[in-house]
């Protein structure tokens, strides 16, 4: 029996044994299930990130198109107003040349006529005086500053 018992023991020994390795080979094979199921999810993590990067560069791209049309656009825009503008400050400085001629001409015209009705009246009041000294009746009526005398008026100034 001491041959019997030491077989148990060798049994027992050789179950604790495999109980052991047969522990560590599942506990690695675990191991390895765990690290692929992490890989799985870190491959996974980094597809999402990598296909959301690529719609954010498409969406980039088509915002940068997009930005440089409308700065296209705006720069046109800019270039007919700046256009305009200038235009418009030469018709301006035109306007106002001939707004500044037509003054100097108006005052011209108007110094003219001034200057012919002043030669008109007087040519009507000697008119008047030589139709009335015709026809022989004269009036007592003289122009202003002048002195009615013997039917003729006279004018004496100053000096």
């Amino acid at each position: 029996m001491e041959e019997g018992q030491y077989s148990e023991i060798e049994e027992l020994s050789r179950r604790r044994c495999c109980r052991r390795g047969t522990q560590i080979v599942l506990l690695g094979l675990l191991t390895a299930a765990l690290w692929s199921g992490l890989l799985t999810l870190l491959l996974l993590w980094h597809w999402d990130t990598t296909q959301s990067l690529k719609q954010l560069e498409e969406r980039a791209a088509r915002n940068v198109s997009q930005v440089s049309k409308n700065l296209e656009r705006h720069h046109g825009d800019q270039m007919a107003q700046k256009s305009q503008s200038t235009q418009i400050s030469q018709d301006l400085e035109e306007l106002r040349a001939e707004q500044q001629r037509l003054k100097s001409q108006e005052l011209n015209e108007r110094n003219e006529a001034s200057d012919l009705l002043e030669r008109l009246r007087k040519e009507v009041t000697k008119l008047r005086m030589e139709l009335q000294v015709s026809s022989g009746f004269v009036c007592n009526t003289c122009p202003e500053k002048w002195i009615n005398f013997q039917r003729k008026c006279y004018y004496f100034g100053k000096g």
